[in-house]
């Protein structure tokens, strides 16, 4: 509690905070339902951030560690042992036994890209989610979704739907090289 509250107000202090995009300083840079920007110190605000911190470090933990965890499973399962390989391949040639930097693994490691992004088709982290339409809206396949209406999507589900990826259950993580960003409603794990 008290190294966040100590983070937060480093981050307030910061001078270059209006420059900032990272979460906290979004946060930092809103305001609460008075109006009252978040950088203007107080007990609710130092609360409200606080918890967005902790929430935010605690989610981003697990839900790594879990991808993570699908992963590993996955490329050391015996018939995926050629994806292992190409992987390592692209890895080796890249870095040549340097450090990974952000570059490095953000643009010129499309098959990392893929591994990650089959992982979380094959084993999405959150498989289901719920949420409430806020207006009358139309949902994919022209289906209408009244305001107040109650609606699930199984994530798990459209995950592995053939109609729209061929072999949705095999580990292919080239499928994904070269990178298209698929549509949220085909891939919505994130």
């Amino acid at each position: 509690d008290r190294k966040s509250r100590e983070f937060i107000a480093a981050r307030r202090a910061d001078p270059h905070l209006a420059d900032q995009t990272d979460l906290l300083a979004m946060f930092i840079k809103g305001a609460d339902e008075r109006g009252v920007p978040y950088a203007v110190p107080s007990a609710a605000h130092d609360r409200h951030l606080r918890d967005i911190l902790l929430n935010f470090m605690i989610a981003g933990r697990d839900t790594t560690a879990c991808t993570l965890s699908w992963i590993f499973y996955e490329l050391t399962r015996p018939h995926n042992h050629e994806a292992l390989a190409e992987l390592l391949a692209e890895i080796d040639g890249v870095l040549g036994g340097e450090p990974p930097t952000y570059e490095a693994v953000t643009r010129r490691m499309p098959l990392l890209k893929g591994v990650v992004y089959e992982a979380l088709w094959l084993h999405p982290i959150v498989p289901s989610v719920f949420g409430c339409a806020v207006k009358d809206d139309v949902l994919p396949g022209g289906i209408p979704c009244p305001a107040g209406t109650l609606v699930r999507m199984l994530v798990y589900g459209v995950c592995r739907d053939p109609k729209l990826y061929e072999e949705p259950l095999a580990f292919r993580p080239g499928r994904w090289v070269p990178f298209r960003e698929p549509p949220q409603a085909e891939f919505p794990v994130f």
